[in-house]
This record gives structure tokens, sequence and C-alpha cells, in this order.
């Protein structure tokens, strides 16, 4: 895990951001919402 989480570090805030949520069971629009973006922005970075 340790591993995991150094390289989730080393990425861009709103990839890191996508990758958080994703990895806390939330849908594609959830993360879109939480984060301000569109649902095919998340879908194309995750």
């Amino acid at each position: 895990m340790d591993v995991l989480y150094n390289a989730i570090k080393k990425l861009k805030e709103i990839d890191r951001a996508i990758i958080i949520l994703y990895l806390e069971d939330k849908s594609y629009k959830e993360i879109a919402d939480v984060l301000g973006i569109k649902v095919n922005l998340v879908v194309v970075k995750g």
C-alpha cells in the first residue's frame, strides 16, 4: 500500500483527487460533482 500511496502523491492534484475518490467507491458522477468537472473528464482521467 505504501508504494501505491507514494505513486498517488506524485500525481497532479486533480488526478490524485479522482483516484482517491474512486478508491472510496464513489461513482463517476459523484466524483464529477465533488470536483466540479464533467463526468466525461473523470472517465478519461480515471
